[in-house]
């Protein structure tokens, strides 16, 4: 497109009507950006709040990272829906020049922008913003601690890694489960022996959390930690081991699949029967007497 085809959108953007810049926001991205790139940072000085923010998101829309000097000072605008909109686009651009002033974000008193300047530093995923991001784990704001996390976890380096180990012991139980998932995520299997450990943790979500883990990354120890699990006083948690033993589809697991399918809890032999289903290929439900007698006339294939 031509600049003289995105005018009418540009001028929709700017314009006093807050519902058709609207609009214009989501056509624009559609456009060209070589020709409405230069309106659109003109746009970010609009008087309109609305005109402002709709032009850094589709800056950000657009990806092109010329536009990072210009978004990272909106992050200072006057209003706060712009603000907010600035620190999205930044995401969205994936410009590392943009991480020292995402990383000042974080400390801010408004606690939502400081939340998703987190996670747009996970998405950027420079390396360098990690040691902010573990110091932002230690906010006051849970939304901040949870977003830190799961930045550490995109960003995968050594050192986020370490720091997700370590917080798995942490008495934040939102900041621990998420530490075990994102463990997972990254699939380094030296988080193993620290996961496993955790399946002792007073907190359920952290011991699914560690489930999650151990299915992602994944190895005979895993497979142990998932059996063991079977046994856990809560059902959510016995399902989900179940569940990921399924997953991972190893036969050592048959045996211990089919003594738990004497379970107490319905929901839990329901879903070991599927995960048997899926290693055997076989189907009788959660009928233990039909898989028990299967089991014996099969063991020894």
């Amino acid at each position: 497109a031509y600049l003289g085809e995105v005018e009418p959108l540009i001028e929709a953007l700017r314009g006093g009507d807050e519902a058709a810049s609207n609009c214009a926001r989501w056509a624009l991205p559609r456009t060209d950006s070589e020709a409405a790139i230069a309106a659109l940072l003109e746009t970010l000085q609009s008087e309109h709040w609305y005109a402002r923010a709709n032009a850094a998101a589709v800056l950000g829309e657009m990806g092109d990272k010329r536009a990072t000097p210009a978004v990272i000072a909106v992050m200072k605008d006057k209003d706060r829906a712009v603000r907010l909109s600035a620190v999205e686009a930044l995401g969205k651009i994936q410009d590392e020049k943009a991480s020292a002033s995402l990383i000042a974000v974080l400390e801010q008193e408004d606690k939502t922008l400081a939340s998703r300047a987190a996670r747009v530093l996970g998405e950027i995923g420079d390396k360098g913003a990690v040691p902010a991001l573990i110091e932002a784990t230690k906010d006051e704001a849970p939304e901040v601690r949870v977003s830190a996390v799961k930045a550490l976890g995109k960003i995968k380096s050594d050192k986020a890694a370490q720091y997700l180990i370590k917080a798995l012991k942490g008495e934040d139980r939102a900041v621990a489960s998420q530490a075990a998932k994102l463990l997972g995520e990254i699939g380094d299997k030296r988080a193993i022996q620290p996961l496993l450990k955790e399946l002792d943790d007073s907190r359920w979500s952290v011991r699914w959390g560690v489930i999650y883990a151990l299915e992602k990354i994944r190895g005979k120890e895993a497979v142990d930690g998932l059996v063991k699990a079977l046994g856990d006083e809560e059902p959510t948690v016995r399902i989900y081991a179940a569940w990921a033993l399924g997953e991972m589809g190893d036969g050592k697991a048959v045996a211990p699949l089919l003594n738990a399918l004497k379970d107490s809890d319905l929901q839990v032999r329901d879903n070991v029967g599927k995960a048997l289903k899926k290693i055997t290929g076989q189907d009788f439900g959660a009928d233990y007497g039909k898989w028990k007698a299967w089991y014996e006339e099969n063991a020894d294939k």
